[in-house]
């Protein structure tokens, strides 16, 4: 019982992290929106949902002897407490230039604008997406990413 205690506690305690660390984030780019807060909150809920449904089939399965091998909502919310660290680490990235810096961060979507060069340059190049790569540059619906400093595929 006491892994489940924890397990709840630190699935909560990032998601409160991640949506103030968002919010933040969003008041720093003068992007603060009701909707887009209303639509972070219940993305949360139905996490939790998720979460919620997990530690039943985890009760259920202490009466009815599914055989699992380790516990379901552990595994869940092991799972959903990366993804909130991830969403935490690219909001800090996106709040301080300093940390943006980092060697590690490399690996997380970090951009200013909130745009993923190399996915921009895939969609343009399929065709998902109107917009032409120039230069260093992708056009992409009057919005200009520079991808100069950034490897090429």
């Amino acid at each position: 019982m006491a892994e489940t205690s924890w397990a709840c506690f630190a699935m909560l305690a990032f998601m409160l992290i991640d949506y103030l660390t968002g919010v933040i984030k969003g008041a720093m780019r003068r992007k603060l929106s009701s909707r887009l807060m209303k639509q972070g909150l219940l993305k949360k809920f139905a996490t939790i949902l998720l979460a919620l449904t997990a530690w039943i089939i985890d009760l259920v399965g202490e009466h009815v002897r599914l055989g699992l091998p380790v516990s379901i909502f552990v595994c869940v919310t092991g799972g959903i407490c990366l993804v909130e660290i991830t969403s935490i680490i690219e909001n800090i990235a996106a709040i301080n230039p300093r940390v943006r810096n980092a060697k590690f961060l490399r690996f997380f979507d970090t951009g200013d604008d909130g745009v993923n060069v190399d996915e921009v340059r895939t969609r343009v190049r399929d065709g998902r997406v109107r917009g032409r790569i120039q230069d260093n540059a992708i056009l992409d619906g009057g919005r200009t990413v520079d991808v100069s400093n950034h490897r090429r595929r």
